[in-house]
């Protein structure tokens, strides 16, 4: 075993550093775990894995849309936690053999179906990374781009969608 001899001092700010470091990476986990929570877990692995879509991509867009709100309303009229167009939901509350009622859009449960329904639905039709400019611009806007986005809010959607994925996946770890 190999001894430093930087003295009293030395040892003194060798477990201060040590320490600090200790502090600041229990800081970092606290603060991931409150920017980035895990929430409505019964739903989103449930649905996830009914409908195989990645469920960290679940929280990564639930957490883009409206940061776990699901009393969340959009300028475009999206509502809940997965900000869906009411049309969309009940689209998809139809496809998946659903009774569709506007105000169910607010508890989590139901808009958490609905909407990882939907993003399988564009990830089986378009793939993982066109399914989420999709999901923010629609399917009208992703044909006509024909592979450039064009808006500056779905460039940065987009962005966020796959930063708050990675540190889902980083968490689930």
């Amino acid at each position: 075993m190999v001894r430093w001899r930087g003295g009293p001092v030395a040892g003194w700010l060798l477990k201060g550093v040590a320490a600090g470091a200790v502090v600041l990476l229990v800081a970092a986990v606290l603060f991931l775990n409150i920017l980035f929570p895990f929430k409505y877990t019964g739903s989103v692995e449930a649905y996830s894995k009914q409908y195989n879509v990645d469920s960290r991509l679940v929280y990564a867009v639930i957490w883009t849309e409206s940061k776990f709100d699901k009393n969340a309303v959009s300028r475009a009229g999206a509502v809940g936690l997965m900000q869906l167009l009411p049309s969309t939901a009940e689209w998809c509350a139809e496809k998946v053999g659903e009774e569709y009622n506007r105000q169910r859009l607010y508890e989590a449960d139901y808009n958490i179906k609905l909407g990882t329904y939907y993003l399988s639905y564009l990830i089986r039709k378009y793939g993982e990374n066109d399914a989420i400019t999709a999901y923010n611009a629609g399917e009208r806007n992703l044909s006509r781009w024909a592979g450039e986005v064009r808006f500056k809010e779905t460039e940065e959607y987009i962005k966020r969608v796959w930063l708050a994925k990675r540190v889902y996946e980083f968490k689930s770890k």
